[in-house]
């Protein structure tokens, strides 16, 4: 072709390509709409940069979507780490930068929290909170004798500051208030600490 303007090559809905007009060099949305039918066909590398969705600013721009896992883990404030947990299971979908997540965990007869103390935490999110952001993460519990105390279970919780990790609370026994969860909180005794959880917050 000599001219952009002259015509652009396009698929039809069988994969074959044919000839449609353009105005002023730019193929329309109209245009393509009108021209593709694009059920049960895959799109890849549009534009690098990503796309717009219901407009053309910033706000609109999507330039970012990921799925994966990840591994978490019981750690302290000073990150030293419960060993030999079980159940471990982590996923996320990132769309733009809010990562949702979920996953699993438990702790056996063989788990140790040795050199362990303080606050306890869920470390190992797939991406650093945003700063001024808050994210929030909430948990299922069963087997509650498996904790030194019926109210000391996970409550809602946030992703602390610009980390990886979920600060963990819990109930504080009187008025509804929750306080942070501590690593003593743990009963270390056979198979126990069964955490399941999800959320989203904002990654960085």
């Amino acid at each position: 072709m000599s001219k952009a303007s002259d015509l652009a090559r396009l698929l039809n809905a069988d994969g074959e390509i044919q000839a449609a007009d353009i105005e002023d060099g730019v193929v329309t949305a109209a245009k393509l709409a009108s021209t593709l039918d694009l059920s049960g066909k895959t799109i890849t590398n549009m534009n690098p940069s990503g796309i717009y969705l219901g407009g053309t600013g910033a706000a609109n721009h999507l330039d970012d979507y990921e799925e994966g896992t990840w591994t978490p883990a019981f750690t302290d404030d000073s990150d030293n780490a419960v060993t030999d947990l079980s159940s471990l299971s982590g996923r996320y979908v990132k769309v733009g930068t809010l990562v949702h997540i979920s996953g699993s965990m438990r702790t056996l007869g063989s788990s140790s929290a040795s050199g362990l103390s303080g606050n306890l935490n869920i470390s190992g999110l797939p991406y650093a909170q945003s700063a001024g952001s808050v994210g929030h993460v909430n948990f299922h519990t069963h087997e509650s004798g498996a904790y030194n105390a019926p109210y000391e279970l996970p409550r809602s919780s946030p992703v602390e500051g610009t980390t990886t990790r979920i600060a963990l609370y819990k109930y504080s026994g009187t008025g509804g208030r929750t306080v942070r969860f501590q690593v003593t909180d743990l009963k270390m005794i056979g198979n126990s600490n069964f955490m399941i959880f999800s959320g989203v917050y904002e990654a960085s």
